[in-house]
């Protein structure tokens, strides 16, 4: 006599809803706050003065000041007056960056001289003035 054994049946399948819930409300999370993030440094504007002979530099610790032609200064998202400048980066900075300054082309060369001025008593001493190439 042949008994044959019939394996148990399979449960059927299920997707989980909870963990895609989980999922979809955290990449919305995301997106929302990066494009909070990304439309604040697109508000700033400044139109850089152009050059012929410019060198690209890409440093990895750079620090960028922003510098309006209202003499509006930006680090970041972080807007500052020009007395709160040196303080900021003396608690901020060590000393080891790179800075590099977007100064808009209609600025007063006084305000670039008292950026710089305020950026080398600060210790910081490798500073680059920011150009649009020509091209």
């Amino acid at each position: 006599m042949k008994v044959t054994v019939k394996p148990p049946p399979l449960p059927k399948p299920q997707v989980s809803i909870i963990n895609l819930i989980d999922v979809l409300i955290t990449l919305i999370a995301f997106f929302m706050f990066t494009t909070v993030f990304a439309t604040k440094q697109q508000q700033i504007k400044v139109h850089l003065p152009s050059a012929a002979h410019g060198e690209t530099t890409r440093v990895k610790d750079m620090i960028e000041i922003l510098l309006t032609a209202e003499n509006r200064i930006f680090i970041g998202d972080h807007q500052l007056q020009p007395g709160e400048l040196a303080d900021f980066l003396r608690s901020n900075y060590g000393g080891k960056e790179m800075v590099a300054i977007l100064a808009d082309r209609s600025c007063r060369y006084e305000w670039i001289v008292g950026l710089l001025d305020t950026v080398k008593s600060c210790g910081l001493t490798r500073v680059s003035l920011n150009v649009r190439s020509q091209d």
